[in-house]
């Protein structure tokens, strides 16, 4: 007997061995009957059969068994020697399934520059991959809206097929700083048939070519020099002037305007540097620059060359810089802090700085008047012991009362005193730093509004 799949490829036993044609016949091999006999003769033919098929999805060889039991029963009357003959053929039946569109499709654009110049592509490719075997796949790719085409691609694991990566190096986008969409179509391919496209596209463009627009022309004139605290001649207080220096340009387009200002001095030579002091619209072709001598390195009111220059833009980016003929001289100032406005409180003189020891001392003072306490002051070698024994055990008491308040919240724990507020430590939201907070008690929160001390039991009365 012969067994064959459905295009006809030979099926062998478990032995490795082929199996018998479909003519062909096997004896039973059984003694031969002799005389009259009524008999009755049963077989049993049992065939197991082993075939390796490709499967769709993996791509790998799945091992399958068949089994076939053949039942012959037979009923005769034997006259003579006769050998009994059965002749059987089995033939088994291998489909494949629908081809699928592969899964886990992805795709990543690589553009390599040059680190000294970005617009300058060094090497661009597209890395595609797929739960699949590559050789039995199709992949094609389009740019844009262009014709689509199947390229040259370098498998990137080899033998690994969940998934399998492959390098695209004809996947090239024009330099030209714009946006560009790559779509990479996979299919499979499984003998004749062919499965339903996998599609995943990306948006990809190249870094911005370098600008080649150049303003023709540049110059720069000093209006005013600056001047640090002349006194004003109605109020006669001191006031700074600063310095202010025009620009001009010739150029169609918007442009970047630049100083070249001395930032620090060496032994041996000038450091400048390139700072960027304004912008103007393409129909402007003159700017003010004022107070550049606060970007100068200070040397004492001493003149500094200051070169400016202007730059195109163009694509959000800055062309070449075109410098003005020659520099503008321009003293260096300092920059002072702008003095802050003074409050209510200011004015009204009722703002205090108490140090610790001062806070020791109004304590001090504030026990010995309550008990009627000569209080020595600044006390020196020949006060009343006594009395300087007091003082001892004040100056004690607070300074632990003190550290045992900062002790309690250092580790996270919170002291509360009455008529004054509570001291906590709090941790921020990732709770990684922990830090001091105050919140103020009842009394010394209404009091504060209304203008009086007040203890906690006060407010409550006047704010139930």
């Amino acid at each position: 007997m012969s067994l064959r799949t459905e295009l006809n490829s030979e099926l062998l036993t478990e032995s490795g061995l082929s199996l018998l044609a479909e003519q062909e016949t096997e004896d039973s091999g059984g003694e031969p009957v002799s005389g009259l006999i009524h008999c009755k003769a049963k077989a049993t033919l049992t065939l197991v059969a082993k075939a390796a098929l490709s499967h769709v999805k993996v791509f790998t060889a799945v091992p399958i068994r068949a089994k076939a039991t053949l039942r012959l029963s037979g009923k005769a009357l034997l006259k003579a020697i006769k050998a009994l003959k059965a002749k059987a053929a089995l033939r088994l039946l291998a489909r494949h399934g629908t081809a699928q569109a592969p899964s886990g499709c992805g795709m990543q654009m690589t553009i390599l520059t040059d680190p000294a110049r970005p617009d300058l592509i060094l090497d661009q490719y597209l890395l595609v991959w797929f739960n699949g075997h590559p050789n039995q796949c199709q992949v094609t790719l389009k740019l844009d809206q262009g014709a689509a085409f199947q390229p040259a691609f370098l498998w990137q694991n080899p033998g690994v097929t969940s998934p399998a990566i492959l390098k695209i190096d004809s996947a090239e986008i024009p330099g030209d700083g714009l946006n560009h969409r790559i779509t990479a179509t996979i299919r499979q391919a499984i003998g004749t048939r062919t499965s339903p496209a996998g599609s995943i596209s990306q948006i990809s463009k190249t870094p911005s070519m370098r600008t080649t627009l150049k303003p023709e022309w540049c110059g720069a004139t000093l209006i005013r020099q600056g001047e640090d605290d002349q006194p004003d001649a109605h109020s006669h207080e001191l006031v700074s002037v600063s310095d202010l220096t025009r620009i001009d340009w010739r150029h169609s387009g918007a442009v970047q305007i630049i100083a070249r200002v001395p930032v620090d001095y060496t032994a041996t030579r000038t450091i400048l540097s390139d700072k960027a002091i304004g912008y103007a619209d393409h129909n402007e072709t003159t700017f003010y620059a004022e107070d550049i001598g606060l970007k100068c390195a200070f040397a004492g009111h001493q003149l500094h060359n200051v070169l400016f220059g202007v730059a195109a833009i163009q694509n959000g980016s800055f062309g070449p810089v075109t410098w003005a003929n020659a520099p503008v001289k321009i003293r260096d100032r300092y920059a002072r802090k702008p003095t802050p406005m003074a409050g209510p409180d200011q004015i009204a003189g009722t703002v205090e700085h108490w140090s610790l020891d001062g806070l020791k001392k109004r304590i001090q003072q504030a026990l010995f008047e309550q008990n009627g306490w000569n209080y020595p002051g600044d006390y020196s070698y020949g006060a009343v012991p006594i009395e300087i024994t007091r003082l001892n055990i004040i100056d004690t008491a607070i300074t632990k009362a003190l550290l045992r308040i900062k002790g309690q919240i250092r580790f996270g724990g919170s002291v509360t005193l009455d008529d004054l507020g509570r001291f906590e430590a709090r941790w921020n939201p990732d709770r990684t730093t922990r830090s001091v907070g105050f919140v103020a008690s009842t009394g010394f929160v209404i009091g504060t509004r209304l203008g009086r001390v007040l203890t906690d039991a006060q407010a409550k009365v006047l704010n139930p």
